[in-house]
Formats: C-alpha cells, structure tokens, sequence
C-alpha cells in the first residue's frame, strides 16, 4: 500500500490569516538563495530553450513538466524537496516580474517562504515553493501554473476595483 511521504493538514481561514499575520519580509542572505535558485531553474532550461523566461508560456510549459516527473520524483523526498525550491523559486520571481502592477516582496512565515501581492489595503500570498510540493504529490489539481494565473487575477481585480472608485 502506497504511502504519503508528506503530511499536510486541512488548512483554514484563521491558519490564513495567522500565517499572513504572522509573515515578514525574508532577510538579505534568503533572498540572494531564492533569487540564484531562480536563476539556476532558468539556466537549465534556457540550455535547449533560448526563449526560457519569467513569462507565462514558460510558466505554464515547467508546470506541465512537473505534472509528467511526478511519479519519478514523489518517492523520493529529496529530490521532491530540490524540485519545489529550484521550481518554486522561480515561479515566485515569475509571478513578480508578470505582475509589476502591485508591490511585491518575498517573505517568511515560521518556515514558509512566499510572497506577498500588496495593493492599498489589500494583500495576497502565495507560497511556491509549498506548491510545487503540492503539485508533486496531488498532480494537476494542485498546478503551479494555476497558482500564478491567480496572482495575475488578483492584479485585475485590484486594477478594477481602481478605476471604479
């Protein structure tokens, strides 16, 4: 019998809001990690596909990917963990560099790194690297490439939200 390697639990509204509570912008020496680990995703990718960048069709085309190794690498926790920071790193610097109608900065919640969409008064987090993790054991259901479509729904709502006032 198969057995889940990682354990998550049901998360609520007030872990929610606790964690974005609780999160604070990552320091200097994580964010220099996040970022070469960003750029080491791009580099492996940009060996056979020059046109590899911070954009959506790459976005898209890496969480397919993911998607198509999952079986490889859910047995293996390792290799598990190495994906979802290199992956994850670089769907988060993604996701800032396609957005850049909002503030955008990396944080820390205990031991959770993402980022935090900030417009006005309104915030949204994500967590990448959580996701690709997500996205390894759950498959389509969980996609990367979902999560960065949000962030850019998110940008146009608060866009409108705007030009209605």
């Amino acid at each position: 019998m198969w057995r889940n390697p990682f354990k998550w639990k049901k998360t609520t509204s007030d872990d929610v809001l606790a964690k974005a509570a609780a999160a604070q912008p990552v320091s200097v020496a994580e964010l220099a990690k996040i970022n070469q680990l960003a750029e080491q995703a791009l580099d492996l990718y940009r060996n056979t596909m020059p046109e590899f960048d911070y954009d959506s069709q790459s976005v898209k085309f890496m969480s397919d990917s993911i998607n198509e190794q999952r079986l490889q690498l859910i047995n293996n926790r390792e290799a598990s963990v190495t994906a979802s920071n290199l992956l994850g790193a670089f769907f988060g610097k993604a996701a800032m560099q396609c957005n850049q109608g909002v503030k955008s900065e990396w944080i820390k919640s205990g031991k959770e790194i993402g980022i935090a969409f900030i417009h006005g008064t309104m915030e949204y987090h994500i967590y990448p690297i959580n996701r690709v993790m997500h996205q390894i054991q759950a498959g389509e259901e969980r996609s990367s490439y979902q999560m960065f479509v949000s962030v850019d729904e998110w940008v146009k709502s608060c866009a409108a939200k705007q030009f209605q006032q």
